[in-house]
């Protein structure tokens, strides 16, 4: 699980890293943890075995995470996404929750994942569904989407609500986050 592995926490939020790593600790007996406040002129990403990130250096330096052999796992302070949303996407934590709930979180996290293609878009959402949300990830309103994809909007609102049932993801910012962590848009077409 998590135990023995090299644990890196970036984040400018030093309070939350101290409890993040305290958690860990306490919880799950890792072999090294180091905490940054920034990854710019630092190499330990390359070393590390599961690597937390605040969402704002995951979108700036999302190139340097993807090409990482860390599991990346971004830490959010939206109460409504992550920890609360069971279907919610297994690679964010919100830091707004309880110390218990943020440790049961973490437990889901590092359980071994089956039955999920690597993605995790294959089997979860149709192709059309993965085209809406790429546009509703991008600020497009439910016309302009009909108008791109040649659909009617009453069948964009079908698809929103099937997307929002299926990842469990409730708000617009959180289906922009899972569409960039699954490489849907980029940073720069957000």
């Amino acid at each position: 699980m998590v135990a023995g592995k090299k644990i890196l926490i970036v984040s400018a939020n030093q309070l939350a890293c101290i409890g993040l790593k305290t958690i860990l600790q306490e919880s799950f007996s890792p072999g090294e943890i180091i905490v940054l406040a920034d990854l710019h002129g630092s190499d330990a990403l390359a070393e590390a075995d599961i690597a937390f990130v605040s969402s704002d250096t995951y979108v700036r330096q999302q190139a340097k995470l993807r090409t990482s052999k860390a599991h990346i796992i971004v830490l959010t302070e939206d109460a409504r996404d992550g920890a609360d949303t069971p279907a919610a996407d297994p690679d964010t934590l919100s830091m707004a929750h309880t110390e218990q709930e943020i440790a049961d979180r973490l437990e889901a996290l590092f359980r071994p994942k089956t039955g999920r293609s690597p993605g995790g878009l294959a089997e979860t959402l149709t192709p059309r569904e993965t085209d809406v949300l790429r546009c509703v990830s991008q600020g497009y309103l439910n016309k302009q989407i009909a108008d791109m994809l040649s659909i009617s909007q009453h069948t964009v609102i079908s698809h929103r609500k099937n997307i929002t049932q299926k990842l469990g993801i409730k708000t617009v910012s959180g289906l922009t986050m899972y569409a960039l962590l699954h490489g849907l848009i980029t940073s720069k077409e957000h």
